[in-house]
């Protein structure tokens, strides 16, 4: 059950609550007004006042953000499937999929008036929607309170806005990448906790197999701004 805002408290008495102070952050890294240092901020607290079953829905668009604040592409531009995919994979998360999202909703929905969504085919907002999906079905790791794993900041980059962390589940591990900076930048492969020899990769362009250097990869992983880059082991 869905407490509809965020206080610690509502977790005696429901299963989940907005996670709106994430979604905030989000919104002013966007913007240019905040940056990773304030996720990793809010990860701290989120360890000190939720359990590790306390579930957050964690999204980047609902009636109200829409409707009154602007569409995913007025508020994050080209961030916007890449929030989506942190989203997906943060601490504690559950995800949000607002009403035409999957479709590419890209127009403010009337609050009290009637209104329409444009369900005219656009594969690319599917495939992607669909995909991520998939990859928190499949992976233990991601599965929602106690049934999912533990979570790791691996590697904070404050100046160029780039973060990595790792959640893992007995055998299964994901590794996400994320570049929420306007600039292209490096992330060392060394140190982001890499243990298994093959992992399903998934970025913004679609999602290949690789194989993985051990036991210690090396090298320096490039990411395009505003990209991530999720390894999933085992699927």
């Amino acid at each position: 059950m869905l407490a509809e805002w965020e206080d610690p408290a509502h977790m005696a008495y429901f299963n989940m609550n907005y996670g709106w102070e994430f979604h905030h952050i989000t919104n002013m890294i966007a913007k240019g007004e905040m940056n990773v240092e304030n996720i990793e901020e809010y990860w701290k607290k989120l360890d000190t006042t939720y359990s590790r079953d306390d579930i957050r829905m964690y999204f980047t668009t609902n009636h109200d953000e829409n409707s009154w604040n602007g569409t995913v592409f007025e508020r994050y531009g080209d961030l916007q499937e890449t929030v989506f995919a942190l989203c997906m994979v943060f601490d504690r998360g559950m995800p949000l999929i607002y009403s035409g999202q999957e479709n590419g909703l890209d127009h403010r929905l009337s609050f009290f008036g009637k209104d329409s969504i444009n369900w005219a085919p656009k594969p690319e907002f599917q495939q992607f929607y669909a995909e991520m999906l998939k990859m928190k079905k499949d992976n233990p790791a991601l599965w929602n309170g106690n049934y999912g794993g533990n979570f790791e900041i691996l590697y904070l980059d404050i100046e160029n806005n780039a973060i990595a962390f790792k959640r893992t589940k007995d055998s299964n591990e994901v590794v996400a990448l994320y570049n929420l900076s306007d600039g292209d930048v490096s992330i060392p492969m060394d140190g982001l906790g890499f243990t298994q020899e093959e992992y399903h990769l998934h970025r913004n362009d679609g999602d290949v197999f690789i194989q993985m250097e051990q036991p210690k990869p090396s090298g320096e992983w490039e990411m395009p701004s505003g990209t991530y880059l999720i390894f999933t082991s085992g699927s």
